[in-house]
């Protein structure tokens, strides 16, 4: 950390201004009411936990709503937020330098920055190049980044079953969709297959009348949720590759493909096990079904 600027020390040192981020600032102010806080977060705003509701011994319910650094720091005084990245760290010496080559020390510390989604690996094969076809999401960024290669493709793999990988396919349009899940029923993780099965049965119905949620004169969802924009920046172009993504997501970007129409094929208990290039995908059709004059887009 040589050329960093020095600055003060703070008991507790938070990165990260997602959920968990805040709710860590929450607790702890709980047990230490006088104890410095600082939270590093590359957002403009952060998210937290509201109305939380307790239904069961295992389940609660609560509403996920962004908040302006000046509306959080108005609950604890002593909280200090900075919009800033984590470059370098010095576990034994309890202290941190930024991207703006700012020092801070510490006495706890906690990391609240998520995990990266886990990408299919390949082979190079014949230097094709896969990388520019796999994408995970994961914030505002590599959304944005999928909205752009969705907006040039008329047919999509989808691989997951937790909830992103649900709204995504729901709110998706103009593209054919196989969605490969590991289980024996979407969205597993959320509820059974029976409520599963209704749901899917509710869709195709609200398909078949001419379904479509009220929309905006610009052609957004509705949502009753305060929402935080930095100035100047169009949504495509919030960059918060820190925190995770908040409610409702999906109304910043255009999640549109080249198809006329939509189509979902669920392949249920199923994994990817190789990825081939569109050359030998060709060829093995033509081994396996001795298909001379076969289309290469099948």
């Amino acid at each position: 950390m040589d050329g960093a600027i020095q600055e003060r020390q703070f008991k507790y040192i938070v990165i990260g201004g997602g959920i968990t981020g805040v709710s860590v600032v929450e607790k702890i102010r709980s047990y230490d009411e006088t104890g410095s806080i600082l939270m590093i977060t590359e957002s403009d705003v952060v998210q937290a936990a509201s109305k939380v509701n307790r239904i069961t011994l295992n389940l609660e319910e609560f509403i996920i709503v962004e908040k302006s650094f000046e509306t959080f720091r108005d609950v604890d005084q002593m909280l200090v937020i900075i919009r800033d990245k984590v470059v370098a760290l010095e576990s034994q010496k309890h202290a941190l330098t930024t991207e703006n080559s700012v020092s801070y020390g510490y006495e706890y510390l906690c990391i609240c920055t998520g995990g990266s989604p886990q990408l299919i690996s390949y082979t190079q094969t014949d230097g094709y190049e896969f990388s520019s076809h796999i994408l995970g999401i994961r914030d505002t960024k590599s959304v944005a980044k999928v909205s752009l290669s969705l907006s040039n493709s008329s047919r999509v793999l989808v691989v997951g079953n937790g909830g992103i990988a649900t709204e995504f396919v729901y709110e998706t349009k103009s593209v054919d969709i196989v969605w490969a899940v590991k289980d024996a029923s979407i969205s597993s993780h959320y509820f059974d297959n029976g409520a599963a099965c209704f749901l899917l049965a509710s869709k195709q119905y609200q398909s078949q009348i001419g379904f479509s949620r009220f929309e905006t004169t610009e052609g957004s969802s509705l949502s009753k949720r305060l929402k935080y924009t930095p100035s100047g920046l169009l949504p495509t172009e919030f960059d918060t590759p820190g925190s995770a993504l908040g409610p409702d997501w999906h109304n910043e970007f255009l999640l549109h493909g080249l198809s006329e129409s939509k189509s979902v094929d669920i392949q249920y208990k199923t994994e990817v096990q190789r990825l081939f290039a569109p050359e030998v995908h060709y060829d093995l059709l033509v081994i396996e079904f001795g298909l001379e004059e076969a289309d290469e887009t099948s």
